[in-house]
C-alpha cells in the first residue's frame, strides 16, 4: 500500500496555546509524501491564501497568523475570569491588533497590552452590555426551532459577539412577510434586539454528483465528498474523517489520493445529528497513513488542533475542497446554527442545534463536493486541525464546519500527529 494515503492531524496545543488534546503519537516508520511543504512554506501559503481572502497585504496577514494563536489563549483565559459578565469576545486586526471582550455591567476592567515578536496585541474591555452571551444563547437555543414554525424560509441563525444581537437569515425573496416585520416578529420572540439577513438561496449541504477524493453511490447515483483528517481509535485502527451526510447506504468509498493513491474504506461509524456532521471510513485491507494534510498545492505537516472552545470570533482558517480548492474564511459564530439541514436524514433535512461553526468568504469558495474536507490554522510548523466542512451557501458567501472536538467526544476518535 501506498504510504501517502491519507492526510493526518495532529492533536496537542501548538507553541503551548489553546486547549490540548489527546491524539496518536507520531511513528518512525512514516514516509513523507513528496513535495511536502517545509514549515516555512506552509505558513507562507496560508500567508498567501488570508491576504487573498481579506484583500490585505502579505504583511498584514502574516502578523494576523502570528497573533491569532496566542489571543486565542488569551481570550480562553478571559471567557473563564469574567463568565459571569461575558457578552462575548472577538479579534481585529486593522489597524493593530486588538482583542475585545464585552462585558455586562458597568465596573471598568483595565486594558491589557501585549507584544508577540514585532507584534502588539491591545485587550480591550467593553463594559455595559445588556445581556450575557450565556443568556443570549440560552434565548436563540429555545427560540430558534419554534421561530421556524411561525415564519417561512428560515435558514440559520446565531448569536453575534460583537453586538449582542440574534441574527436570523431568511432567505430573500420570501414575499410572505417584509424583513421590517420579520424583525419585529423575532425581536418579540426572542426579547431582544435581533438583524435579519437576507441570502439570495437556501444553506445546503455540499455533497454532490461527478468525481473526486471520495465517492459513493446512492441509489444508482454516484456522489462526492471530500476526505479530512486522518483518526485512530483505541484497536489501532486509522481512516479518515469526513461528513456524516457523506455516508453511502454500500458502506463503502472508493478513494483518490493526490499522489495517485486508490483504496477502498469502508465506513465505520457517524456522527450525523442536530449536534454535529462527521464521520470517518478506515481503509480495508489496512494501509499506510501519515501525519500530513492537503492543502491545494502539496501536503503540509499538522501540528495541532484548535478546539471550538479555543476558537474566537474573528479568526481566519483556511481549507481545501475538491470543487471550491483552497481558501481561507474568517469565523463570525463559533456556535452557529445553518437551520434545518442536519441528519439523520440523507439529505438533511431535520433542524440544527447552534453547534457548529460559521464562516464568511468570499462567494464560491465552499460549494458542492467539498464536504468533509479539512478547516486547518496555519502556526509555525504548520497547521493546525480545525474541523471538517459540513455545509454552505455559496452565492451568500457562507462555509460551515463541525469542530474535530467532536471526533472524539461523539466517535471515540484521536486525531493522529
Amino acid at each position: 500500500m501506498n504510504a501517502k494515503l491519507l492526510p493526518y492531524v495532529a492533536c496537542i496545543a501548538v507553541l503551548g496555546v489553546g486547549n490540548i488534546a489527546t491524539g496518536h503519537a507520531a511513528d518512525s516508520r512514516w514516509i513523507a509524501p513528496d513535495g511536502l511543504l517545509s514549515a516555512d512554506a506552509s505558513m507562507s501559503r496560508d500567508v498567501a491564501g488570508v491576504a487573498d481572502a481579506l484583500g490585505i497585504s502579505e504583511d498584514a496577514a502574516r502578523r494576523q497568523l502570528n497573533v491569532q494563536p496566542f489571543a486565542d489563549a488569551i481570550a480562553e483565559r478571559v471567557r473563564q475570569r469574567h463568565a459571569n459578565r461575558l457578552a462575548g469576545v472577538y479579534i481585529e486586526h486593522a489597524p493593530s491588533g486588538r482583542l475585545v471582550v464585552r462585558l455586562t455591567g458597568h465596573d471598568a476592567v483595565r486594558p491589557e497590552f501585549h507584544q508577540f515578536g514585532a507584534d502588539p496585541l491591545e485587550v480591550a474591555y467593553e463594559v455595559g452590555a445588556d445581556h450575557t452571551l450565556a443568556d443570549l444563547q440560552r434565548r436563540f437555543d429555545t427560540g430558534f426551532p419554534t421561530l421556524g414554525q411561525r415564519m417561512q424560509g428560515l435558514q440559520g441563525g446565531y448569536v453575534d459577539e460583537r453586538t449582542g444581537q440574534i441574527v436570523i437569515e431568511r432567505v430573500r425573496g420570501e414575499k410572505a412577510m417584509r424583513q421590517a416585520d420579520v424583525q419585529r416578529l423575532a425581536a418579540a420572540h426572542f426579547g431582544v434586539p435581533v438583524r435579519v439577513v437576507e441570502p439570495d438561496a437556501p444553506n445546503e449541504q455540499q455533497a454532490v454528483f461527478g468525481g473526486g477524493l471520495l465517492d459513493y453511490v446512492r441509489s444508482g447515483i454516484t456522489y462526492i465528498c471530500t476526505g479530512g483528517f486522518v483518526v485512530g481509535n483505541t484497536a489501532s485502527q486509522y481512516g479518515t474523517l469526513t461528513a456524516g451526510h457523506c455516508q453511502p447506504t454500500s458502506g463503502t468509498y472508493s478513494y483518490l489520493g493526490h499522489d495517485g493513491a486508490s483504496h477502498s474504506l469502508t465506513h465505520v461509524a457517524r456522527a450525523y445529528n442536530s449536534t454535529s456532521d462527521i464521520g470517518w471510513a478506515r481503509p480495508v485491507p489496512a494501509a499506510s497513513v501519515g501525519p500530513w494534510v492537503w492543502t491545494g498545492a502539496a501536503y503540509a505537516q499538522v501540528t495541532g488542533r484548535r478546539t471550538q472552545a479555543a476558537t474566537t470570533v474573528g479568526n481566519v482558517i483556511c481549507r481545501y475542497g475538491r470543487t471550491g480548492g483552497y481558501g481561507c474564511a474568517t469565523v463570525f459564530s463559533k456556535a452557529y446554527s445553518p437551520g434545518s439541514i442536519c441528519g439523520p436524514a440523507v439529505p438533511g433535512t431535520a433542524a440544527c442545534s447552534a453547534t457548529f461553526v460559521g464562516l464568511n468568504s468570499s462567494a464560491g469558495l465552499c460549494q458542492g463536493g467539498d464536504s468533509g474536507g479539512p478547516w486547518f490554522i496555519a502556526v509555525a510548523g504548520g497547521v493546525v486541525a480545525a474541523g471538517v466542512h459540513s455545509a454552505g451557501n455559496p452565492s451568500a458567501g457562507l462555509c460551515v464546519y463541525t469542530s474535530t472536538d467532536y471526533a472524539y467526544s461523539a466517535l471515540g476518535l484521536s486525531l493522529v500527529y
